[in-house]
């Protein structure tokens, strides 16, 4: 049911994510996660964090998730084939072409200083019908990001 729900608009997520980081100041329960908080604290001259994964997008690059036919797929939450461990084995799947695609991100960020720490979540851009390969996250509002193309 989860396909089915709504999602924020761009402007009402960037609001969200700012309140969030003002909560966790007064509530050490909360933590930082998402990848584009990091817009905010370069914004606010604090250096990134490492984002979702601890390197920001970790699409085939720090997990993979395995299916019961030997499918590895570069992010759990998207159609990411890497390839089959039954037929290709699980290095070899890991460091296809598909793999260095997924680890290398979205061409849109690729001049974005903040890359290593952000790069969007690939799983928001294909859910958006966009190309996680040349699309930048539409819910990016980093405005040191390089102009999309």
């Amino acid at each position: 049911e989860g396909a089915s729900l709504l999602m924020p608009s761009y402007a009402g997520y960037e609001s969200f994510l700012r309140e969030y980081i003002r909560a966790t100041r007064d509530n050490p329960v909360l933590g930082l996660k998402d990848n584009l908080i990091n817009s905010i604290r370069d914004e606010n001259g604090h250096k990134p964090f490492g984002g979702c994964t601890g390197f920001g997008c970790g699409a085939g690059f720090n997990f993979a998730t395995l299916l019961s036919d030997g499918e590895l797929h570069a992010c759990r939450k998207f159609p990411s084939p890497l390839g089959n461990i039954f037929q290709d084995g699980l290095i070899k799947a890991y460091e296809s072409e598909a793999g260095q695609r997924y680890r290398a991100g979205s061409a849109a960020c690729r001049g974005c200083r903040l890359l290593p720490a952000c790069g969007g979540c690939q799983a928001v851009i294909y859910s958006l019908g966009l190309d996680p390969h040349k699309d930048r996250d539409p819910y990016c509002f980093y405005s040191n990001a390089p102009a999309a193309s």
